[in-house]
């Protein structure tokens, strides 16, 4: 039954570790009753019903709403569905396609390398106190480049959100769009991913700072049945407007970890001095036997120089093709185990040996 009553939401609210009331559907528009997410005076018998400051009157926030006591990664509320990154209680048989905060979490023994530490679901990094292999070491003054979970100083009453740093161009109530098709600023981008807008002079630029893609219809909840499309570009790695220029999503994560994969190749020597990503995926030798044009792998996603037509030759590395974003059970936020990835160990075509197919002959 589709919950229309604050004082049902009260119940919800008080009976469950967590409130499941909002989050976008695959399109960009919720539906349902007004009260679901939102509450004008923050009260119900003379009781508050979030104590917490909440944007645009919403009765909960990012991680209320997109974390679950249960095991189920997408909830259905009324005629919304709501994807769950955070479960409480257990790293999910079906995490969506960003993983899952729980080994990161408190609750989950606060394993800081296998998550982004996120205020309100984990502590500080206990051994890195900024985004490691930034450009400015944390000292960019309350700045997301120190922690997603550290207090913003300037603001005694608040915290940074950490979901909103990364989640800018949220837009629960924007444009529906076809299945399938690119979203667009009317409809909040890929995933509400995008750059903060920088100020200038009392100019604003970096308008164009954000993230294009085509979403899964399930948030790859079901891989067989389908799998995100990425925007992959292949670019230099110095170049300071990456975001705005490709959309591509590791141009996107670059923001806060410029040197991961910055001047990735030696001049002189042609060595590699960091696994490279933002190059195509090469077509001939060890990596010809993964086409992702016709055979993908949603645990070795690519990105694609035009999601909209995706071919073989146009396949790019992205950071996302080794590392899930939210969190994984895994050190470094990897999707395998990187300790059991052994060379001429037999015939084994996940993880590494996934696009490296003949290191496991």
């Amino acid at each position: 039954m589709f919950l229309t009553s604050r004082r049902v939401i009260i119940v919800v609210f008080v009976s469950v570790v967590v409130l499941l009331v909002l989050a976008p559907d695959v399109q960009a528009a919720v539906t349902g009753a007004c009260s679901n997410c939102h509450t004008m005076h923050n009260s119900q018998d003379g009781s508050v019903l979030d104590a917490t400051v909440n944007d645009t009157l919403l009765v909960s926030s990012c991680i209320g709403c997109h974390s679950s006591s249960g095991s189920e990664t997408i909830v259905n509320f009324g005629p919304t569905r709501i994807p769950i990154v955070f479960n409480t209680t257990g790293y999910p048989t079906k995490p969506l396609a960003g993983g899952n905060f729980y080994d990161v979490a408190a609750a989950g023994g606060n394993i800081d390398s296998h998550g982004h530490n996120v205020y309100g679901i984990s502590n500080q990094d206990s051994d890195l106190d900024h985004a490691p292999l930034d450009l400015w070491g944390g000292g960019c003054t309350n700045s997301c480049h120190a922690s997603l979970a550290m207090p913003k100083s300037s603001m005694t009453d608040t915290q940074i959100d950490g979901c909103k740093i990364c989640h800018q161009k949220y837009k629960h109530h924007g444009t529906d769009i076809a299945e399938g098709s690119m979203e667009t600023e009317e409809s909040g981008w890929y995933r509400f991913l995008g750059g903060h807008d920088a100020r200038y002079g009392g100019g604003i630029v970096m308008l164009t700072s954000y993230v294009a893609g085509i979403e899964d219809a399930d948030w790859e909840q079901d891989p067989t049945l389908g799998h995100n499309r990425y925007q992959g570009a292949v670019t230099n790695h110095n170049d300071n407007v990456l975001l705005q220029t490709t959309h591509s999503i590791s141009a996107f994560c670059t923001g806060c970890h410029a040197q991961a994969h910055m001047n990735t190749e030696d001049a002189a020597s042609g060595v590699w001095l960091r696994h490279p990503t933002m190059i195509r995926l090469p077509t001939t030798g060890e990596f010809a036997d993964y086409n992702p044009e016709t055979d993908y792998d949603a645990s070795v996603p690519v990105g694609w120089l035009d999601p909209t037509t995706p071919t073989r030759s146009d396949a790019v590395v992205t950071c996302l093709s080794c590392h899930l974003v939210h969190g994984s059970q895994y050190p470094d936020m990897l999707r395998w185990d990187y300790s059991a990835m052994t060379a001429g160990g037999g015939d084994n075509e996940t993880g590494c040996f996934k696009c490296h197919s003949s290191k496991d002959s």
